[in-house]
Formats: C-alpha cells, sequence, structure tokens
C-alpha cells in the first residue's frame, strides 16, 4: 500500500527556483539545488514528471476549482440543527438551538445584518448592479 508513496506526494521544485539555487554563490547552496532536481531534469521538464500529478498539485487544482464555482453562483448555507438531546419529535430546547446558533456564527451574521452591512459591494460591483436604478430616477425628476 506504500509502494510509490514518495513518487505519488513529491512536489518538485520550481525551474526559477532550481534556477536561482543554482546561481548562487554559495557552494553549499549550489550543492543543495543539485540534489533537490529531479535526475530526468536534463531531459525535459514535461517529460521528466511522473504519470500521475502530485498530491500538492491536485489539491491545488481542486481548490481553484471551488473557488471559481463559488464565484460562479451565490451559494446559500444551510444549517442542521439539533432540536433536543432526547430525540424527540417536536421538542425544541431553545438553549441547545441557541448555542448552537452562537457557535456556528450565525446570530452575529444576523447582528451585523441588522446593522445594515450585509453585502459590501466593491465600488464598480455597486455600479454595474444598480446603474439602472439611477437612470429610472433620474428620469422622474
Amino acid at each position: 500500500e506504500v509502494e510509490g508513496f514518495v513518487e505519488k506526494t513529491r512536489d518538485e521544485l520550481p525551474k526559477s527556483g532550481s534556477d536561482l539555487l543554482l546561481s548562487s554563490s554559495n557552494n553549499l547552496v549550489k550543492e543543495l539545488a543539485k540534489i533537490l532536481q529531479p535526475p530526468s531534469e536534463s531531459t525535459g521538464r514535461s517529460r521528466g514528471r511522473s504519470q500521475r500529478p502530485t498530491v500538492g498539485l491536485q489539491f491545488s487544482e481542486q481548490l481553484t476549482s471551488l473557488r471559481k464555482k463559488i464565484d460562479a453562483t451565490s451559494p446559500h448555507y444551510i444549517r442542521c440543527l439539533k432540536p433536543n438531546n432526547l430525540l424527540i419529535p417536536d421538542r425544541f430546547d431553545t438553549a441547545l438551538i441557541a448555542d448552537q446558533l452562537r457557535c456556528a456564527g450565525v446570530i452575529e451574521a444576523v447582528r451585523v445584518s441588522r446593522l445594515g452591512y450585509p453585502q459590501r459591494f466593491a465600488h464598480t460591483q455597486f455600479i454595474t448592479r444598480y446603474r439602472l436604478l439611477g437612470k429610472k430616477f433620474k428620469e422622474e425628476l
């Protein structure tokens, strides 16, 4: 089960990083750079890479994909609350529910929202979104 673990989880040093280390005037740093270079780098970086992407690369790609999905949508969150510790239907322990809401940050979010700061738009986003309302108001004057 551990066969190939090192190859699978290895993240190679970026070419710019290895070039920087190799150009060092310090002999120790140069030797370390030679050790850190993959053995097949002389044949070309793309051919020297292993068949599988590294764990770090996979994580980075998945995180980028997730950020793109979140940015493209308006996510809404559903919070599941445990109504009581006895698991009895239609019985609500208000202290337990309030504690769960407090720990999840919902009470703080509602407090901030009531103060009138539910969202913060960049100036360009605000103009793009509400420009039409400004034109209608100007026409009515």
